[in-house]
């Protein structure tokens, strides 16, 4: 398995003079990449965030980064040929970004509801956290209030310090929640039955219930090499049919 953290920061096209028109808020959603090169032996996986408001492609209209140029610049800084594995990087970006465009709406009226409201509403949703490590299987079952200002890197950061974690495990633990908060923006849309149990019981008390306690509390454990084998076909499979139920939920609306 070939793994990468974030990765460089690549240059974009956009121009050093201020543009004639404001730049929108990046609205930055989770894109995984996973591909095999069977001619060298490897599988590549990487993890980032990407603004919905980079052009769709390279023939666009707009200052931005488009996935083919990314692509690019991404198989040459592994060493693998643009061409086929340039379009298959551009093509999962792509696929991705057009799931995650029709929550940006949704995103935008919870913004929009978090400036104008005076009190301190709440629109908590449950995030299940599953994250690979290299050897190691971290999971955790927590609420996050869509409205609050906390980023899910201050998180992390604040998690791994308390669970004594470094390097890519900030990033990871990152890029798993910001995926977890997009599907429950998204859960937003649907009817009550299809919710998934996003949403948590009404707060009664500061305390959560005993009963409780082993549900929603951090695990973290070594796996053997069968393990990680066995993980990653079944992190496959789960990827297939989440990817299933959002093209029927897209095509219902």
């Amino acid at each position: 398995m070939f793994s990468l953290d974030y990765g460089p920061n690549y240059l974009s096209s956009i121009p050093s003079n201020p543009p004639p028109h404001p730049i929108p808020n990046p609205i930055l959603i989770p894109v995984r990449l996973e591909f095999d090169i069977p001619e060298l032996g490897l599988r590549i996986q990487d993890v980032f965030l990407w603004n919905l408001h980079e052009p769709s492609s390279s023939s666009s209209s707009g200052t931005g980064i488009a996935p083919e140029v990314f692509a690019a610049q991404f198989c040459r800084d592994l060493d693998i040929g643009v061409d086929p594995y340039g379009e298959i990087v551009a093509r999962q970006i792509r696929a991705q970004v057009e799931d995650d465009n029709d929550k940006q709406d949704l995103n935008f009226h919870l913004n929009q509801q978090q400036e104008s409201q005076n009190t301190n509403p709440e629109c908590r949703v449950i995030l299940s956290l599953d994250v690979q490590i290299s050897t190691h299987h971290l999971t955790d079952h927590i609420e996050w209030d869509l409205l609050s200002p906390l980023t899910p890197e201050a998180f992390s950061l604040q998690l791994c310090a308390d669970l004594g974690l470094s390097g890519e495990a900030i990033p990871l633990i990152a890029h798993a929640v910001h995926e977890e908060l997009w599907l429950g923006l998204g859960s937003l849309g649907r009817p009550a039955r299809e919710r998934d149990g996003r949403y948590p019981k009404p707060l009664r008390s500061s305390w959560r219930d005993w009963a409780e306690a082993e549900e929603y509390g951090t695990r973290w454990e070594v796996l053997s090499p069968e393990e990680v084998e066995r993980r990653e076909v079944e992190r496959e499979r789960a990827g297939r049919r989440l990817r299933r139920e959002t093209s029927k939920w897209r095509l219902r609306r």
